[in-house]
């Protein structure tokens, strides 16, 4: 009889100190809120739904209302920078549209968008660290999406691909206007080399693919954001 009298008292005793455990941790978070209003949570209503905060970016699901967590603040931060990029690339056609359907979608998920202020803080953190892959990323698929399914396939794939490449950076720099064509010719031989003295390089005119690595550092340099954010 004794011990069944000490086990009730202890879970009783387990039970309160349980209870008053989660009071006080209730407690400190209304106070939190109080002292913070700015700070917990940018929309109102947001009901209790809170996403998994597993992986570092996460795509948000359009169906779910609530909470973000910060990888799905990252995600469409990250979002955000890779349209500002790909904005600066895009050309009318093909690419034009593959954007446009990017910018819907972003749009769609950035009209639903809740979050707490921690929570975004954590998401510019991790997104500010990567931000110069973010940018070299976008820069690669955006080339990709936009190179000419005749250049990808031309029988000298490798140097067509590296002379388009050429091509479209210098006309991104506003030193090429000829035709995005793969193929040399003396206008780009002539916008190469104003590129090479300007920038200190051995002048050769040659679109090679030591070239095209200067001229994709200098653009992802120029334009890397300086501050993450909407």
């Amino acid at each position: 009889m004794n011990g069944m009298k000490k086990f009730l008292i202890y879970t009783v005793v387990i039970s309160f100190l349980i209870l008053a455990s989660y009071i006080v941790n209730e407690v400190r978070e209304v106070r939190y809120m109080i002292q913070n209003p700015d700070v917990y949570v940018k929309n109102a209503r947001a009901p209790l739904d809170v996403a998994s905060a597993s992986g570092d970016f996460v795509r948000p699901d359009a169906a779910r209302r609530g909470v973000w967590s910060a990888p799905e603040l990252a995600w469409l931060l990250r979002e955000r920078i890779k349209l500002d990029v790909m904005e600066k690339l895009v050309d009318r056609g093909e690419s034009l549209g593959s954007y446009n359907d990017m910018v819907e979608e972003y749009n769609i998920l950035a009209r639903i968008i809740e979050y707490r202020e921690r929570d975004m803080k954590r998401a510019e953190d991790l997104v500010e660290e990567r931000k110069t892959d973010i940018v070299s990323d976008a820069l690669d698929e955006s080339m990709n999406m936009m190179m000419p399914e005749r250049v990808k396939l031309a029988s000298s794939n490798e140097r067509s691909r590296t002379i388009w490449s050429a091509q479209k950076y210098l006309h991104l720099m506003g030193l090429y206007q000829g035709a995005l064509s793969g193929e040399e010719n003396d206008e780009t031989k002539y916008a190469i080399k104003t590129f090479q003295i300007g920038a200190s390089l051995p002048v050769d005119g040659l679109a090679d693919e030591e070239l095209v690595s200067h001229l994709r550092t200098l653009w992802i340099t120029r334009n890397t954001p300086s501050k993450v954010g909407f």
